[in-house]
């Protein structure tokens, strides 16, 4: 039994591991050439083909391909990827995109914002703060060249923990039974009752 489950956890971390892999995209978000006003930047990954088909046609088209505006969730937090890639030294953000949500047109005016922006809204919000942004006046502008092979998230690896100590206490109990299944150190035969 304990086997099984080892087995069912270590499938669930593989199937984990093989998503976080999959093919993702780094592109540069930033004011389209000719209308700049506030000069920064900002980097989104994008998984969806489709997603990163209509993004790579921003880049080839500029704003005339449709829904230029990037909508995304984002939170309070460095995450190694995001950051200003117009500043010198490529800077990282105090904020992270955790989710794509769309690209659009137009969205409403309460959500519309630039990185700068947000950054001083999340330095203000501190920990636990998020929202939703549209980026009214930015656009995709650039793909990133392809990272390093992806890691696995901390999650896929405490599941992978999981799964090994699993397939290890169901090999320590075969490891103990007897060739009839049952117990065989001198404590277990001693404390057995026969009839």
């Amino acid at each position: 039994m304990s086997r099984m489950i080892g087995l069912a956890i270590a499938s669930v971390v593989v199937a984990a591991t093989a998503t976080v892999r999959g093919d993702y995209v780094n592109f540069v978000v930033a004011e389209p050439a000719g209308r700049v006003v506030h000069g920064d930047s900002f980097v989104i990954t994008l998984s969806d083909a489709d997603a990163i088909a209509h993004a790579r046609a921003l880049i080839d088209r500029g704003p005339s391909a449709g829904r230029p505006i990037v909508v995304a969730s984002v939170a309070y937090g460095a995450d190694g990827i995001n950051r200003d890639v117009l500043a010198d030294g490529s800077p990282p953000w105090d904020w992270h995109i955790t989710g794509f949500l769309s690209f659009a047109d137009i969205t409403a005016e309460g959500i519309d914002g630039w990185p700068t922006y947000v950054d001083t809204m999340m330095r203000a919000g501190g920990p636990g703060t998020h929202f939703t942004i549209g980026f009214w006046a930015y656009t995709i502008v650039g793909e990133l060249p392809a990272a390093p092979a992806s890691v696995p998230e901390p999650g896929a690896l405490a599941l992978l923990a999981v799964g090994l100590a699993g397939l290890a206490v169901g090999r320590a109990r075969r490891s103990r039974a007897g060739p009839s299944g049952g117990p065989t150190s001198a404590r277990s035969v001693a404390g057995r009752r026969t009839g």
